[in-house]
C-alpha cells in the first residue's frame, strides 16, 4: 500500500479541522512522518524544538510536509499533544494506518522521524530526528544521507598500540574479515571484557583466523585513549577521527558499549553486531565469523530479543520428535525469511523456548497459560511498546502452514495487537 493510501483522505490539523490529504500532502514532493507521544519525556522534548524547524524549513520554501503519527494512548492526550504543533497529525482513531506506517518504516521507539519520497513511498532518511537537530538542517534537506563507502569512513592510516600509525590499506589488505571493537576505558563492562576480548583475538590468530580488529573509541580525551589502547594488541582508528567514529558508530547502530561488529573487509557490510557473544562462547574459534543462526533456542541466548521483532514458539513440555519437528519447520521458513531483502523481511528474530532462559517472563507478559503440552506461537515486539500478537484462533496448532499464515497475517497488519505485562 503506497503512502498517500495509509494516510488515508484526511489529515488533522492542531485546532482539530480535517484538511484534504491530496491537497496538505499528494501534492508535495517529501512528507515527513513524526512518531511520537506526549507520555514519551525524549518526545516532549524534542517536539518543540522540532516545530520551530518545521516552521523554519517552510519559510525557506522546502517542498514538504509533516505528520505527527501518535502513539498516545487516548484520544484526550493525542488532542492536547497535537494542539502544540504546529504541522498535521493522522487522526487518532486510524489506529490501523498508525500500526501499518509503523511497520512500513520499521519504528523500534520514539521519537522517530523520518522522511519519505511522497511520489515512490520510499524512505529517504529513518534518522530525521538527528537530520533536522543538525545546524546545516535548512542545507541538507531533504537528508538523502550520503553514500557509505567503508574504507574511505575507515580512512588513510591506524593506530598501533604503541603509537605508531600504519597504513588501513596495507594493514587490512587481503583480509575477509574486520571486527569493529567499539569500547572506551571509562566503561566498567568495556574494561571487564577488554582483557577476555584481547586473549581470544590472540587465539583467532593462531588459528590463522583470516581477519583484523579495528578499536573504535568513545574515551571522553587523547590521554585515556592512548593509555587504554596500550591495553590491546589489535589496531585502533586514530582518536583525532571523531567524525569517522560517529559515522562508523551510525551506519552500524552502536547503541552502547562494549559492542563488537564484524563486517566484510571489503565492503563493509555486517556479518554480525553481536560479536561480543560469538567470541564470548566456547567455540568462538569453530564458529567464526559468526553468521547469525537462522533460529536460535531462548535457554542459549537472548540476544536481539529486545530490539527485533521475534517470532518465538514455546514449546517446553513437548515431546522431542515434537520440538524436533517444529524447530525443523522453523529453520526452513526463517531461512525464506532471512533470504528475502532487509525492506521485505518482518520477522527479525526466529526462537524456540524448550526450557531455560526467560520463558516464565515471556509466557506472564504474554498472557500465556502455564506450560501445556501442546507448544504455543507468539510474535514479540517489545521495540514497539511491548507489542505482541497471538495467531488467529483457527491457527494456532503449531505446523509449518500455520506458522507461515501467522507471519502473514502479521505483515497484513490482521492480528490483534496487545501490550506486554512487565508485572
Amino acid at each position: 500500500m503506497d503512502i498517500i493510501s495509509l494516510l488515508g483522505d484526511t489529515l488533522r490539523q492542531p485546532n482539530g479541522d480535517s484538511v484534504p490529504t491530496a491537497e496538505s500532502v499528494a501534492s508535495k514532493s517529501v512528507v515527513a512522518l513524526y512518531f511520537s507521544a506526549h507520555w514519551c519525556p525524549p518526545c516532549r522534548g524534542f517536539t518543540p524544538d522540532l516545530a520551530k524547524r518545521y516552521t523554519a524549513l517552510k519559510t525557506a520554501g522546502k517542498d514538504f510536509e509533516m505528520v505527527f503519527v501518535s502513539s498516545d494512548r487516548d484520544a484526550k492526550a493525542f488532542d492536547e499533544y497535537h494542539a502544540t504543533m504546529s504541522f498535521l497529525a493522522l487522526p487518532f482513531d486510524k489506529r490501523d494506518e498508525k500500526e501499518q506506517l509503523s511497520k512500513m518504516f520499521k519504528v523500534e521507539g520514539i521519537p522517530t522521524l523520518v522522511f519519505v519520497d511522497v511520489k515512490t513511498g520510499t524512505l529517504i532518511n529513518d534518522e530525521g530526528r538527528k537530520a533536522i537537530s543538525a545546524d546545516t538542517y535548512i542545507e541538507n534537506f531533504p537528508y538523502h544521507p550520503k553514500p557509505f563507502i567503508f574504507k574511505d569512513v575507515l580512512g588513510d592510516t591506524l593506530r598501533q598500540p604503541g603509537g605508531n600509525t600504519v597504513s588501513a590499506t596495507d594493514s587490512i589488505a587481503n583480509k575477509a574479515v574486520l571486527a569493529l571493537y567499539f569500547s572506551a576505558h571509562w566503561c566498567p563492562p568495556c574494561r571487564g571484557f577488554t582483557p577476555q576480548l584481547c586473549e581470544k583475538y590472540a587465539a583467532l590468530k593462531e588459528a590463522n583466523k583470516d581477519f583484523e580488529m579495528i578499536f573504535v573509541s568513545s574515551d571522553r580525551d587523547a590521554k585515556a585513549f592512548d593509555e587504554y589502547h596500550a591495553s590491546m594488541p589489535f589496531l585502533a582508528l586514530p582518536f583525532d577521527k571523531r567524525s569517522a567514529k560517529e559515522e562508523l558508530s551510525d551506519h552500524y547502530k552502536v547503541g552502547g558499549i562494549p559492542t563488537l561488529v564484524f563486517v566484510d573487509a571489503i565492503t563493509g557490510k555486517v556479518i554480525t553486531t553481536e560479536g561480543r557473544d560469538g567470541i564470548s562462547s566456547d567455540t568462538f574459534v569453530e564458529d567464526f565469523p559468526y553468521h547469525p543462526k537462522p533460529v536460535n533456542d531462548l535457554g542459549d541466548t537472548t540476544s536481539g530479543l529486545n530490539e527485533d521483532v521475534s517470532l518465538i514458539i514455546l514449546m517446553e513440555t513437548a515431546t522431542k520428535n515434537q520440538k524436533d519437528s517444529i524447530t525443523e519447520a522453523l529453520m526452513s521458513i526463517a531461512g525464506v525469511e532471512f533470504g528475502k531483502s532487509e525492506d521485505a523481511q518482518v520477522i527479525g528474530r526466529f526462537y524456540t523456548g524448550k526450557g531455560g532462559g526467560p520463558l516464565t517472563q515471556i509466557r506472564s507478559g504474554c498472557g500465556c497459560k502455564e506450560e501445556t503440552p501442546e507448544p504455543v506461537m507468539l510474535i514479540l515486539n517489545l521495540g514497539d511498546s511491548g507489542a505482541y500478537y497471538h495467531p488467529k484462533d483457527d491457527q494456532k496448532a503449531v505446523t509449518k502452514a500455520n506458522i507461515e499464515s501467522f507471519i502473514t497475517a502479521f505483515r497484513e497488519c490482521s492480528l490483534d495487537k496487545k501490550t506486554f505485562s512487565r508485572g
